[in-house]
């Protein structure tokens, strides 16, 4: 059983002391009763992405309160890393999944609850680091980023063990997502996207740490590396040159 596995069964164990609340609020614009049956009516493990995808779109907001979303958070945690939101018809993804945190102020809930969303966020992002670039699908670490900006105000730590992980997928990755921003890097010194705009001060703490030393030695080392011989050095040269900045 992997950590994510774990931290998964954490999650359920942690957060099954909620139950759906007898009368669930909803904005009757947007949603229906017959979406609340089917929620009620399904044992929570059963639910797919299908069945509540536009729900989690609109948790703690137009759907739901923060007992309704507590109920719900094993699943759409778990549906998150091992299915993925393509079949919900919605346009849920990491970055609306994390944003959840924030609408529903994970950071007043207790100790215990914070610490097993926390196992997950961990293990998440630690398997998007390990993994072999492309081997998972919208889950590579700068998806994963994306997210975490939407629920912490510090990606400090995260930053840390990105620069530092251990393999060389990692140091690719790295590579690749700054390849992936270039443009938006070097037009207006941003990340660009829907979802950095309205985060600046996170999204500044990013910029620096790319035009750190420390990264661009991580990058200089994975010429280095097995995993640079599928690389053209060229590639490398403008990632490197991205962060270097104008000379």
């Amino acid at each position: 059983m992997s950590d994510l596995d774990r931290a998964i069964d954490r999650l359920y164990e942690v957060f099954r002391a909620y139950e759906l609340p007898a009368s669930v609020p909803y904005c009757d614009h947007c949603h229906d009763e017959s979406e609340v049956v089917l929620v009620r009516s399904t044992k929570l493990r059963d639910l797919g992405p299908e069945d509540i995808g536009h729900q989690v779109f609109d948790l703690v907001s137009t759907f739901g309160d923060l007992e309704t979303f507590k109920y719900l958070l094993p699943r759409i945690l778990e549906i998150t890393v091992r299915q993925g939101w393509a079949d919900a018809g919605s346009a849920v993804d990491l970055p609306i999944v994390f944003g959840k945190f924030a609408h529903a102020t994970w950071s007043t809930w207790p100790p215990h609850e914070r610490e097993a969303v926390q196992d997950w966020v961990q293990a998440l992002w630690i398997q998007a680091l390990a993994r072999e670039p492309g081997e998972w699908p919208d889950r590579e670490p700068g998806d994963v980023l994306v997210g975490l900006g939407r629920a912490y105000d510090s990606l400090a730590p995260f930053l840390a063990e990105w620069e530092t992980f251990p393999t060389s997928h990692a140091a690719e990755h790295l590579a690749r997502y700054v390849l992936g921003h270039s443009i938006q890097l070097r037009k207006k010194g941003t990340l660009g996207g829907a979802f950095w705009g309205d985060r600046p001060e996170v999204e500044a703490q990013v910029l620096r740490w790319l035009r750190s030393a420390r990264v661009l030695e991580r990058l200089e080392a994975f010429s280095g590396t097995d995993a640079f011989e599928d690389w053209d050095r060229s590639q490398l040269d403008v990632a490197l040159d991205v962060l270097r900045g104008p000379a």
